[in-house]
């Protein structure tokens, strides 16, 4: 979907919440194992997953797994961006 949450079903218009949060959590996995993820597929995600962060509402006890896995993806990804700052870091010392 064109404001960086992924569609439940294929050519959906709208994103959904619990497969976007399930898609880029893939996302960050995949890349993490070293397969290519593109960078504006992840950072689409990211900025839609804060997004929603940032405005999300407690209507019913559903709402509140979908907000708790979001907040678990944008950890996660938090740590692996601060791991891969660390490496670069280190190589560039390394290399110096």
């Amino acid at each position: 979907v064109t404001n960086g949450g992924f569609s439940y079903w294929p050519g959906g218009k709208e994103a959904n919440d619990w497969g976007t949060n399930y898609a880029g959590h893939f996302l960050i996995m995949a890349q993490l194992k070293g397969y290519f993820v593109p960078n504006e597929l992840l950072e689409g995600v990211i900025n839609f997953q804060k997004m929603k962060a940032n405005n999300w509402e407690m209507i019913n006890k559903r709402d509140g797994l979908t907000q708790s896995y979001r907040l678990l993806f944008l950890a996660k990804e938090k740590l692996i961006q601060n791991e891969r700052t660390k490496w670069h870091i280190q190589f560039k010392k390394s290399n110096a």
